[in-house]
């Protein structure tokens, strides 16, 4: 019986992180759009290091951009690596 109900609060937990990563994601895109890539980096961060896959394009068009930092091709690089697996 444990099993099932810690097997249970552990779905329930991934599905709400889920959805909270993908606001994040739509949060940081219209931040992106908007010129606004502090806000951006600090709603795709945690979605991409949740390795949610949007998220972790959205770092590498950052650093690939030097958008809000310094050019980081090779950072840019990793984190559409990521994406992409």
């Amino acid at each position: 019986m444990l099993p099932r109900i810690l097997a249970l609060v552990l779905t329930i937990g991934l599905v709400l992180s889920a959805d909270t990563a993908a606001a994040g994601v739509e949060e940081g895109v219209a931040a992106f759009r908007a010129d606004d890539f502090e806000t951006a980096l600090a709603e795709f961060r945690p979605a991409a290091e949740a390795g949610e896959a949007e998220g972790q394009y959205w770092m590498g068009r950052l650093y690939d951009a030097g958008a809000g930092m310094d050019e980081d091709p090779e950072t840019a690089l990793e984190w559409f690596r990521k994406a992409a697996d």
